[in-house]
C-alpha cells in the first residue's frame, strides 16, 4: 500500500491505497513492474450487476439508476467498428450532467485517464476502485495503474454513474458493477454478507473462522443481522461439521423466533418455526460438506431450494411471522454459515436437479459460484448430455486454471475445457491433455467458454471469436453430466447455459 497525502481535512488528513500485489513482466521495453488489486478485496463485494455484448452511444446509459459510494467496476470495449472519440465513465455524475470525476479513453491519443494506453487484440479493458477520497484505474494486466485523490460528493444526488461514448459508439463487450463493503469496523471479518450490522448471537457461540462464522450449540442458537425485511430472496451456505442441524433464519424477532429453512443430518431439508415443522423434504444430508439454501417469500407463501436445483425442494404456506430480521441457525453442535444474502445475485445456470461437490469447496457469492482447491475440484450438475452446446463465464481470480467439465461421471471424470493462468485453453481428460492453444489469461478477469461436440468432434471457442481455438476429436467418453472444474486455485463461474 502507498501512502496518499493529497486530501486534507479537519479530522483526515491522507489515505492508504488499495493494498495490491506487485509483479514483474517482461515487455518490448524490458521489465515492467505491475501493481494488481489484491484478490482479498472480494471479502468486501456486495451485490452486483454485469452486461454483455451491449451498444455504448449518446443518450443510452447502461448504468442509469445505479447510486453508490464505494464500488468497483470492470469493463472491456471492442474498438472494431468503434466511431465515438471518447468512451468511458462519469463518475458520482448529477442530474445536470456534472461528474465529480471522468475516466475516459482517447482513440485518438491512444491514452486512458490522460496516460498512454495501447489497445490489445483491439480492446480496452479497465478496472475501477472508487472510495470516498480516492480513485484506482488499472488496465494491461496492472502494466497501466494510478491512483488518484478525489473529493467525490456523498450525497445521494451525486452518487450517479455514467456509462457514455462522445462523437459516435462502441462495442461494450462486458461490464460488472460491484458495490464494495466497508473493511472496518463491522466486527465481520470473515463472514460475507450484504445484510447491515451490527450483528448479535441469541444462544451459542459465534466465532470467526476462515470458511465463514463458525456456531457452537447445544439447543438452538441464532446469529442475526440489523437487516429486516418481509417478501424476497434470502440465501446462504451451510455446513454441518458437528452440528445437527443449521439453516437460515428470516421473518425473525431479535431472539430469533421466525422461520428457520435448515438442512438436518437425519436426512431432511425442513422449514419451521417455533412449535411447528411446517414441511419437510427427505435428501441425504452429509456433514462436512457444504449446501447452498435459497429462500424465497411472497406473503404467506415460502419456498425453499437446494444447492441451485430448478425447483423448489419446499413450496408452502404458513402466516405466523409476516415480516422480521435475516440471520442464521445452528443446534446440537458445531456448524459453519458464509454468503448471507439478500436479492437475486448468485449462481446462474442452467435448469437442473441439486448439484453436488465432489471434490474441492464450492461456495456461492453474489458475483457467482466460487470454486477453491488444491488438485482439481469439480462441482456436478445432475443433466446428462452427448451433443450440445454448453457454455459460461469463467475467471481464475488467484491460482492455476478453471473449466467447462462435460461428458463426466458423478466424480468429475470426463472432458474439462479450461483456461489456464499459464497462457493457454486446454482441452482436457485425465491422463491425456486433448489439445492445447497459447494466448493470455489474466488472474480476476472473467472469460466466456463455449464448447460445442458433436460425435468424436469437440470445439472450444473463448470469448466471441468466429473461430474455435480448439478442434479436436477424442472417443473416450460419449455422455455424461455437466459442470464446471477448478484447479489449484480459487475460481468464479457464472452464467452457465446449454443448448
Amino acid at each position: 500500500m502507498a501512502w496518499q497525502g493529497g486530501n486534507r481535512g479537519s479530522s483526515w488528513t491522507g489515505n492508504a491505497t488499495f493494498p495490491v500485489t506487485l509483479g514483474l513482466v517482461d515487455s518490448p521495453d524490458g521489465p515492467v513492474v505491475t501493481r494488481t488489486p489484491v484478490t482479498e478485496l472480494s471479502a468486501l463485494r456486495a451485490d452486483s450487476r454485469t452486461w454483455r455484448n451491449e451498444t455504448v452511444r449518446d443518450g443510452r446509459n447502461l448504468f442509469d439508476g445505479i447510486r453508490a459510494d464505494t464500488y468497483e467496476i470492470t469493463a472491456t470495449f471492442d474498438l472494431a467498428g468503434a466511431t465515438a472519440s471518447q468512451f468511458g465513465f462519469a463518475l458520482h455524475s448529477r442530474s445536470d450532467g456534472t461528474a465529480d470525476r471522468v475516466v475516459a479513453y482517447d482513440r485518438a491519443a491512444g491514452t486512458l485517464y490522460g496516460k498512454p494506453l495501447a489497445p490489445s487484440g483491439n480492446e480496452v479493458s479497465v478496472r475501477l476502485l472508487v472510495d470516498r477520497g480516492q480513485l484506482e484505474v488499472f488496465a494491461d494486466g496492472g502494466k497501466f495503474s494510478l491512483a488518484d485523490n478525489v473529493n467525490f460528493d456523498s450525497a445521494a444526488v451525486s452518487q450517479g454513474i455514467r456509462l457514455f461514448a462522445t462523437g459516435g459508439q462502441v462495442s461494450l463487450k462486458n461490464a460488472t458493477f460491484t458495490r464494495l463493503s466497508t473493511s472496518w469496523g463491522t466486527d465481520q471479518s470473515t463472514l460475507e454478507s450484504t445484510l447491515a450490522g451490527p450483528w448479535h448471537a441469541a444462544g451459542g457461540a459465534w466465532t470467526d473462522t476462515s470458511g465463514g462464522k463458525r456456531a457452537q450449540t447445544t439447543g438452538d442458537g441464532f446469529y442475526l443481522s440489523a437487516s429486516s425485511g418481509s417478501d424476497g430472496v434470502y440465501q446462504g451456505d451451510v455446513r454441518l461439521d458437528t452440528a445437527q442441524a443449521a439453516g437460515l433464519t428470516f421473518r425473525a424477532t431479535a431472539e430469533g423466533a421466525g422461520y428457520t429453512a435448515n438442512i438436518d443430518s437425519s436426512g431432511v431439508v425442513k422449514l419451521w418455526r417455533p412449535g411447528r415443522d411446517i414441511a419437510t423434504y427427505a435428501t441425504p444430508i452429509a456433514k462436512g460438506q457444504t449446501h447452498h439454501l435459497r429462500v424465497e417469500t411472497t406473503g404467506s407463501r415460502i419456498r425453499v431450494w437446494l444447492d441451485h436445483g430448478a425447483d423448489p425442494v419446499i413450496d408452502a404456506t404458513d402466516t405466523a411471522y409476516p415480516s422480521g430480521l435475516f440471520g442464521a441457525n445452528a443446534y446440537g453442535g458445531v456448524a459453519t454459515v458464509q454468503n448471507l444474502n439478500t436479492g437475486p445475485g448468485g449462481f446462474t445456470a442452467f435448469p437442473s436437479g441439486p448439484w453436488t461437490a465432489p471434490s474441492g469447496t464450492w461456495t456461492t457469492t453474489p458475483a457467482g459460484l466460487r470454486g477453491n482447491a488444491a488438485g482439481d475440484g469439480f462441482f456436478l450438475s445432475d443433466r446428462t448430455g452427448t451433443d450440445f452446446t454448453y457454455q459460461g463465464d469463467l475467471s481464475v481470480t488467484n491460482g492455476t486454471a478453471a473449466g467447462l467439465t462435460f461428458r463426466a461421471a458423478a466424480d468429475g471424470t470426463g472432458y474439462t475445457a479450461s483456461i489456464d493462468t499459464s497462457g493457454l485453453v486446454k482441452l482436457w481428460r485425465p491422463g491425456r491433455d486433448i489439445a492445447i492453444h497459447a494466448t493470455p489469461v489474466v488472474e480476476g478477469r472473467t472469460y466466456h467458454v463455449t464448447v460445442r461436440t458433436a460425435g468424436s468432434r469437440i470445439r472450444v471457442w473463448l470469448g466471441d471469436g468466429a473461430d474455435p481455438l480448439i478442434d479436436a476429436t477424442d472417443t473416450a467418453y460419449a455422455s455424461g453430466r455437466l459442470g464446471v472444474n477448478a484447479y489449484a486455485g480459487n475460481v468464479i463461474a457464472q452464467n452457465l447455459k446449454l443448448g
